[in-house]
């Protein structure tokens, strides 16, 4: 049964050693330089690379594989933080999201970064403010907002220094535009990488499973990978729910692969109030729930949770809530987003969301628009890290399969018409476990376009054609 505990796997570094952190029983520390102390929960992983150019990294967190070098981190799946010479950086979309002080100096004690704000809060006596989520139609604090004063989220492509506080941009791209067919088939090989990876990791492997094609996509890599794993979908009294139940059923039925379709045990308000408490009421959308209703009592403290998220950056999400935003010109546009998604910001938000634009229009993402980058930073960058922190008081890791920039790029490279359709991850999904797309449709009740059928229809030609020409 998962344990809870609050500020499990939870860090801040401070600039000198003169922290109390009694109070925190399960709280260590390391020097990480003469100007920076790590102060971390003990069921945090600590994960040491050493370069052939003398430089040592440290990773914070899951990563899987043994990256290149320390510039190529992000291209790897997991949830992670890493710290290079000084320099800490992200993993592919920010999950394991970090604050940093604006305000540095080495003259006076304080934090000058850390991966919850509640911690922070705690340790400092700083004070936690900001609109009451439950409230809100996004349910996420914008980035680069932070509810401490003085700090801001760090976007994916900065880099923060712990020694003087300074913020250096290191920029990513995506591929040229290819064919759904070879994308496809990268995909393939970059998800069934992932999984063999997740093999060796020996620990016991969960996937939350539903009807939809991104979980989907994680099950066939699984199936190919030939990996142990159990599946679940937490069943809450909503329709929708109850087909993902029986579309998951259906096909961990077919493959042989345990299945639970977990219901609510009644409620858990001591549970609850941890789970707030080590959030600081900053994350989480259904998870409020899931916690009060025990859902997570089956996952054992030391599995992997896997779920899709990430494949969404892929497929347009929020086109049509930002289709009429004048990216152009920051004032309106923030304007714009509001109406997009019915909200009425505070004076906090707005700024945020104008910070954003005006960095963005600056250190663009190349190859993307500022759909995608709204995807990006903010659905990925700050909704999903919040959401990730606020289930980390938990034993278990959940990682985001598709968290890796080598499948974001795959993902980001076709025609936006194939990205709105899915069509790459489809053809992916059918090459690893072939008729994977038939058992069971997708997200039954949903009907396909017939523009949708005619694309993934020729592209399916054109892949077998592919391959016809390779053998």
């Amino acid at each position: 049964m998962a344990s809870i505990k609050k500020h499990r796997k939870q860090w801040f570094i401070a600039n000198n050693s003169d922290f109390q952190i009694d109070h925190l029983n399960d709280f260590l520390s390391i020097a990480l330089s003469e100007h920076a102390v790590l102060y971390y929960d003990c069921d945090l992983t600590l994960t040491y690379f050493d370069w052939p150019d003398g430089r040592r990294t440290l990773v914070l967190g899951l990563l899987l594989g043994t990256p290149e070098s320390p510039e190529t981190m992000h291209y790897h799946c997991g949830r992670f933080v890493a710290i290079t010479s000084e320099w800490l950086s992200l993993d592919a979309t920010g999950s394991m999201g970090v604050f940093y002080s604006t305000h540095f100096s080495s003259e006076s004690s304080e934090i000058i970064c850390g991966s919850s704000c509640a911690l922070i809060s705690e340790v400092s006596q700083l004070p936690i403010s900001g609109r009451d989520l439950e409230t809100t139609m996004m349910k996420f604090d914008p980035a680069p907002l932070s509810r401490l004063p003085n700090m801001k989220r760090l976007f994916i492509d900065q880099q923060f220094n712990l020694k003087d506080g300074s913020v250096v941009v290191h920029p990513r791209s995506i591929l040229p535009q290819i064919s759904s067919e070879e994308a496809s088939l990268l995909l393939g090989k970059a998800l069934t990488d992932v999984a063999l990876e997740l093999k060796k990791t020996k620990r016991p492997i969960y996937l939350a499973l539903t009807a939809g094609a991104d979980s989907r996509s994680v099950f066939s890599a699984l199936i190919k990978a030939q990996i142990d794993f159990n599946a679940f979908t937490f069943a809450l009294d909503e329709p929708r729910v109850k087909l993902d139940a029986q579309v998951a059923k259906a096909l961990c039925n077919k493959f042989g692969i345990q299945y639970e379709s977990v219901l609510s045990e009644g409620s858990n308000e001591a549970d609850l109030q941890t789970y707030f408490e080590h959030s600081g009421k900053c994350g989480g959308e259904r998870a409020d729930r899931y916690v009060s209703g025990n859902y997570y009592r089956h996952l054992p403290d030391n599995a992997i949770v896997l779920h899709g998220g990430a494949f969404e950056i892929g497929s347009r999400g929020y086109e049509k809530n930002l289709k009429k935003v004048r990216f152009s010109n920051v004032e309106q546009a923030v304007i714009d987003i509001e109406k997009g998604f019915y909200e009425n910001y505070d004076e906090s938000e707005k700024n945020a969301y104008k910070e954003w634009l005006i960095y963005r229009q600056k250190n663009p993402i190349g190859g993307v628009d500022m759909i995608d980058c709204f995807y990006i930073d903010q659905r990925r960058g700050a909704w999903g890290a919040a959401n990730r922190q606020a289930e980390d008081c938990y034993g278990f890791d959940w990682l985001v399969f598709a968290n890796s920039w080598s499948i974001i790029d795959i993902l980001l490279c076709v025609s936006v018409g194939e990205r709105r359709n899915k069509v790459v991850q489809k053809l992916a999904m059918e090459g690893l476990v072939p008729g994977i797309l038939t058992i069971e449709p997708i997200n039954p009740g949903v009907d396909l376009t017939n523009k949708s059928r005619e694309l993934i229809d020729a592209a399916k030609r054109r892949l077998n054609n592919i391959r016809i020409k390779r053998l």
